[in-house]
């Protein structure tokens, strides 16, 4: 069984996202949206979280509200923190990361 894994603000959800996670579920078995957030930001992640839960009600939607650094300049151990932070929210590792950000 293969699993996916689409992280994202979806800060809100738009066509775009809609046409990734779709992509991606084509892709796999299982798929997990993880939907990040940081109380900085205008919309709350609970709100971001039941819309994708409404868009993609057979998929496993998730929560990411940790404080984590934006950007890998901003923290020297960003990419330990991302992977600590994921794997907190991910039931297991995913085969496949699907994203659209250069």
């Amino acid at each position: 069984m293969t699993h996916g894994m689409v992280l994202g603000k979806f800060m809100p959800p738009h066509a775009g996202h809609v046409y990734l996670c779709e992509f991606a579920r084509r892709w796999v078995d299982e798929l997990t949206i993880v939907v990040g957030s940081t109380a900085a930001e205008p919309i709350p992640g609970a709100q971001r979280v039941a819309w994708m839960r409404e868009l993609f009600p057979f998929d496993r939607v998730v929560h990411l509200a940790n404080e984590n650094p934006q950007r890998p300049w901003e923290h020297p151990d960003f990419w330990d923190i991302w992977k600590a932070s994921l794997q907190g929210v991910l039931a297991t590792r995913p085969d496949f990361v699907f994203g659209a950000e250069p």
